[in-house]
């Protein structure tokens, strides 16, 4: 793994041993590019929320009727911790 560029938002660009991309936004995204695709993937952890509604119909199983998951992904702030993360990831994923 190698540093290519460091745009002028603070955005570093990492190219992996199996040329892939790496890139570390200061808003504390970590996003990598996949070979044919034209889009970037998150590889921040995520954490799962619960969110539970009642419609107003009972249906003999109490008030909560409908729960939603969703998920929201944890943001690195610090640089440093930022590349310690994608270090531990490349270490992790990629041979």
């Amino acid at each position: 793994m190698k540093l290519i560029e460091v745009n002028k938002n603070g955005t570093s660009t990492f190219l992996l041993n199996d040329g892939r991309e790496i890139k570390s936004y200061q808003s504390g995204y970590i996003r990598i590019n996949n070979f044919n695709l034209d889009r970037l993937y998150q590889i921040n952890k995520k954490t799962k929320s619960i969110n539970k509604y009642w419609t107003g119909y009972h249906h003999g199983r109490g008030n909560i009727d409908t729960i939603i998951y969703n998920y929201k992904r944890m943001l690195i702030p610090n640089e440093m911790d930022r590349l310690e993360y994608i270090i531990n990831w490349v270490k992790k994923n990629v041979k």
